[in-house]
């Protein structure tokens, strides 16, 4: 998502989700980049499940590709939680789990947990945004979408996330077990920090 960074998520765009969350300067990006992380890696894993690519693909088409979030992010961003339906996004990708990978991500990030759900809640719509413009400009078919997502998103650079098969398979293999919740805190600070 680094390109997504250099091109979207200027200093300005960062300094006004810091002020969302309550912070007098901007939030580190490298904090948004692991929301993105989050989000990216659960559209990964559910375009792999049956069902998953189309509705991925429907829903770029249907709610992402025309609102031009990006164009207007600072318009965006401090009506994120109203305009962006960003909450009934982390429900989709995350499912039942949500609440738990918020923790994850909270400690982690040493957030409290509102304020990183929050922050969630507000990438959740710029990153589908991103996808759509993305499918629009290179023009791809559901499965290409699919694929795209999947070859990028799936497996972070990090040898414990990629001995998973995953952040989310990491992250779903119980999440309530304090052994794996630990463990999944320590990838998610290696991301942070690469």
């Amino acid at each position: 998502m680094n390109k997504m960074f250099q091109q979207f998520l200027t200093q300005q765009a960062l300094n006004l989700i810091g002020k969302q969350l309550g912070f007098k300067n901007g939030i580190p990006p490298q904090l948004v980049a692991l929301a993105t992380q989050i989000l990216m890696s659960g559209m990964a894993r559910n375009v792999q499940q049956p069902g998953g690519a189309q509705a991925l693909f429907e829903a770029l088409n249907k709610d992402h590709a025309d609102n031009n979030i990006l164009g207007r992010l600072k318009d965006f961003i401090p009506n994120a939680a109203t305009e962006g339906k960003g909450e009934g996004i982390l429900g989709h990708v995350l499912g039942d789990k949500l609440d738990s990978i918020v923790d994850i991500f909270a400690q982690a990030t040493g957030l409290p947990k509102d304020k990183a759900k929050q922050l969630l809640i507000i990438v959740a719509p710029i990153a589908l945004a991103y996808l759509a413009n993305r499918m629009r400009k290179m023009h791809l078919s559901q499965q290409e979408v699919a694929n795209d997502v999947r070859d990028h998103y799936y497996r972070p650079g990090t040898q414990e996330v990629q001995e998973d098969g995953g952040i989310m398979e990491a992250l779903l293999k119980g999440s309530r077990d304090q052994q794996t919740m630990t463990s999944a805190v320590d990838i998610f600070k290696k991301l942070i920090l690469r």
